[in-house]
């Protein structure tokens, strides 16, 4: 989506700009005062570049007058002379979202102040701006920025972006998790407008061309909708070339020795000292940074790693205190669909098959505590928080990674953590299949077996109703 070209207002300053300054008769003491305000940030704001334009035909001779907001976002512009003006205001904040200054037509008459409020528009406008009226009314948002080269800062055009998010869809047939995605295509200019994600959730956000993409990047969308966020990302292989170095402290600022920082899905992982400071290798680019340490809530951050020294400093919070458990009843769906084919290929016993009820007696309180002790599985423990899958090739005697298809769809596993991409508990059904030649066709790899994961409710969530009709 391009970005809107400036219209009226701004070619009206761009011209007054080339104008000769002339000096404004004194003798009327008309002025205007008032305050410009960001309604998506919800805060005064201050540094905007307020402009009054003349735009009556006996005023062409007085020149344009200009200011600046103060750090409350008041403004005052005195000793004008009597006659019509257009107010308006530039700031970076209208240009990050993509926005046409906006202008108010006043009358100055009667040596009087008139009073002018000026804004960012709302973040509802904002979102119907590029997404279309009914998405303001509706409970999506969106996000807006550039994509840019990660080496030289500038914009990057003709990128795909797209975002993931899971939520769980309830239904009279019941409760099931669902991955639901969006994506746009970025301007020659490297501007993209991304609608339709959840407000008020996480996303998983990643941009690409056909040769490179950036980092996986889970983001917060803010409650009103509208997210802005540039992503960079380096043309080539992306190596790391650049440390990131920071601190690592907890909520009242003590250091954290010990905690466990790294790059989200990727093997590059550091220790902080016992002063709590770390120093992890990275490619530049837009990129996710995990914070980890028994004891605290695991923190992830986006960081734009760029040419040069990078300081990024990390609070850890401690645990808050657990609440009773809250069970939610629905009635069990039918077994239909993919988990009726997961039924067909269980009784042909070509491998090894975990329903739900055999997961609920395996209490397990990550994913991969469900693959220990699978014949043909192997579970590594990288450190004491991260584990990597991994089974035996077809020639029989190095190790691969298997082959690993969620909902029916293949991931690329590479190196990572499944722990971290799969919640144990939105796992209905595995299948395990240790050798190529076991798994269907639908689902084999080239040299090494596959690992098949169909997400949904289960125990409290899957169980009927007392009283509800079967």
């Amino acid at each position: 989506m391009s970005r809107p070209v400036r219209r009226g207002w701004g070619v009206c300053l761009a011209g007054l700009a080339l104008t000769s300054a002339v000096t404004a008769p004194r003798g009327g003491a008309q002025g205007v005062r008032g305050v410009v305000y960001d309604s998506v940030g919800r805060a005064p704001l201050a540094g905007a570049h307020v402009q009054l334009v003349p735009v009556d035909g006996a005023m062409h001779a007085v020149a344009r007058r200009t200011t600046h907001t103060d750090a409350a976002g008041a403004f005052a512009v005195d000793s004008l002379p009597a006659g019509r003006y257009l107010v308006g205001f530039f700031h970076p904040r209208l240009d990050s979202l993509g926005l046409d200054p906006l202008v108010k037509r006043v009358e100055l008459r009667g040596g009087r102040v008139t009073t002018v409020e000026l804004s960012v528009p709302s973040s509802e406008t904002v979102v119907a701006t590029w997404c279309g009226p009914k998405a303001a009314t509706d409970s999506l948002g969106v996000v807006l920025g550039y994509t840019r080269d990660a080496t030289s800062a500038n914009t990057w055009g003709d990128a795909r972006v797209s975002a993931q998010w899971r939520m769980i869809a309830i239904s009279p047939r019941g409760a099931r998790a669902e991955v639901q995605g969006a994506s746009t295509q970025a301007s020659p200019r490297g501007w993209f407008a991304l609608c339709g994600v959840p407000r008020g959730g996480l996303v998983v956000l990643r941009a690409s061309t056909d040769a490179d993409s950036s980092a996986t990047l889970e983001v917060d969308v803010p409650d009103d909708g509208v997210l802005r966020r540039d992503i960079a990302f380096a043309r080539g292989t992306g190596a790391p070339t650049e440390i990131v170095r920071g601190v690592v402290r907890d909520a009242q600022g003590q250091p954290v020795g010990g905690a466990r920082l790294r790059w989200w899905g990727s093997a590059v992982e550091v220790r902080a000292d016992e002063r709590g400071a770390y120093a992890l290798p990275a490619a530049p680019g837009t990129q996710l940074l995990e914070a980890r340490m028994i004891g605290f809530v695991p923190t992830r951050r986006v960081v734009d790693v760029a040419p040069g020294a990078t300081h990024v400093d990390v609070e850890l919070p401690e645990f808050p205190m657990e609440i009773d458990t809250v069970r939610v009843l629905a009635r069990r769906p039918r077994a239909q669909g993919a988990l009726a084919e997961f039924e067909r290929r269980r009784q042909r016993g070509h491998g090894i098959f975990l329903d739900a009820a055999a997961i609920e007696l395996r209490r397990p309180l990550t994913f991969t505590d469900l693959l220990r002790s699978m014949p043909g599985v192997e579970v590594r423990n990288a450190d004491l928080m991260s584990r990597t899958v991994h089974m035996r090739s077809t020639n029989g005697l190095d190790a691969c990674l298997p082959v690993l298809v969620i909902d029916g769809s293949r991931v690329p596993m590479l190196d990572m953590n499944l722990d971290d991409v799969i919640p144990a508990e939105l796992v209905r059904a595995v299948e395990v299949y240790p050798r190529r030649m076991q798994a269907p066709p639908e689902f084999q790899g080239e040299d090494c077996g596959s690992i098949v994961i169909w997400t949904g409710v289960r125990g409290w969530l899957a169980r009927p109703r007392a009283g509800a009709s079967p």
